[in-house]
C-alpha cells in the first residue's frame, strides 16, 4: 500500500474505499489529510516515536486537532458506514419532542428524515 518513499498514493487510498474504511466523496481529502501528516512525520519524527507515547498526549493532539479544524466528536461525514450503522445517536430524530429511534419509523419519513440530513443517507455512502 506504500510508495517506495513509504508514503500512501491516491490510489492506495481509493484502494481502502473497497472496504468501507473510506467513504468514496472523502478519498481527496483523506489523500491530501494522509500526504500533509507524512510530510509532517518523515520531519518531525523517528522510526521509533510512536513506542511509549502516553495516552493523554495523543489525546491532547486529537483535541488540538479537533478544535483547529472545528470537528465535533462525532462527526456523521467522517465516520465509516459500518460505526453509523451502529450509533444509535445517529438515528435520533425528535417526533413530538419525543427521541425516536428514526430506523422505526415510516420509510416514507425515513425518507423525508435523510433529505432534512437529520439521518445518515447509507445508500448514498455505499461503494459502487
Amino acid at each position: 500500500m506504500l510508495r517506495d518513499d513509504g508514503r500512501m498514493s491516491f490510489s492506495d487510498v481509493s484502494a481502502l474505499d473497497g472496504d468501507g474504511t473510506v467513504p468514496v466523496e472523502l478519498g481527496d481529502m483523506v489523500a491530501a489529510i494522509v500526504a500533509v501528516t507524512d510530510r509532517a512525520c518523515e520531519q518531525q519524527l523517528d522510526a521509533e516515536y510512536a513506542e511509549g507515547v502516553a495516552k493523554s498526549t495523543i489525546a491532547n493532539k486529537s483535541a488540538r486537532i479537533r478544535a483547529l479544524l472545528g470537528l465535533s466528536w462525532y462527526e456523521p461525514d467522517l465516520t465509516r458506514r459500518s460505526m453509523l450503522e451502529r450509533n444509535p445517536l445517529a438515528w435520533l430524530v425528535s417526533v413530538n419532542g419525543i427521541p425516536v429511534d428514526a430506523r422505526t419509523l415510516p420509510a416514507e419519513l425515513q425518507d423525508e428524515a435523510r433529505r432534512l440530513a437529520l439521518i445518515p443517507d447509507l445508500d448514498a455512502r455505499r461503494v459502487s
